[in-house]
């Protein structure tokens, strides 16, 4: 049963949200790609990582994936990976993911990446289907919330606001869907000061 049948119609409006996102789909239309990062190496690390996040149907299975990378030049590379983690949400068709994977050069040699779920396909040649790899510069922390809903209490959604700008966080991302009324003002000023962007 695809997204687009008429039993699913009254689920697809809540994905309206999802709709306004910009997202790349990978070439065998398994995984939506939101962002990718490419974070350096740290102490506990052997590599520096990239960071693929992103979005895909729930009745998706698969146990191997490859990270396909576009360097400078039209050059590719292909890297097997082994981690990555999902997480589903109730009554949702998606379920968020997030795959990792290691890479020995530096971010100044990358330029896209793109996600194979199926360990038999090869990269695809066409750049429509990878996202721009992202370098985040020292001092920048950004924070995205797993979904906002119901009767979410405002007191712990204003706290929680706080809490991050004391830690350092300059940006969030909140997803929200059927927010109470009072929780949803919460959201609403501290995007109206610029400290999150509000999806929902």
């Amino acid at each position: 049963m695809g997204l687009n049948s008429k039993e699913n119609i009254s689920t697809n409006e809540k994905l309206q949200s999802f709709q306004k996102l910009e997202y790349v789909e990978t070439s065998n239309s398994t995984i939506d790609m939101l962002s990718t990062y490419f974070i350096k190496k740290m102490k506990e690390q052997k590599d520096k990582i990239v960071t693929v996040f992103g979005w895909e149907e729930k009745t998706n299975h698969y146990s191997n994936f490859k990270c396909c990378f576009r360097l400078q030049k039209s050059k590719q590379i292909v890297i097997q990976s082994t981690e990555w983690f999902m997480y589903s949400y109730p009554d949702s068709l998606l379920r968020r993911v997030q795959f990792t994977c290691p890479i020995s050069m530096e971010s100044k040699s990358i330029e896209k990446v793109s996600i194979i779920t199926d360990y038999n396909r090869t990269c695809h040649k066409e750049s429509k289907y990878y996202i721009q790899v992202q370098t985040p510069f020292k001092g920048e922390l950004a924070v995205c919330t797993t979904v906002l809903y119901g009767s979410l209490a405002a007191e712990l959604l204003l706290e929680w606001f706080e809490v991050q700008r004391i830690i350092g966080v300059e940006k969030t991302v909140t997803y929200t869907f059927e927010l109470n009324t009072d929780a949803m003002e919460i959201c609403e000023y501290y995007e109206s000061i610029g400290f999150t962007v509000s999806v929902g």
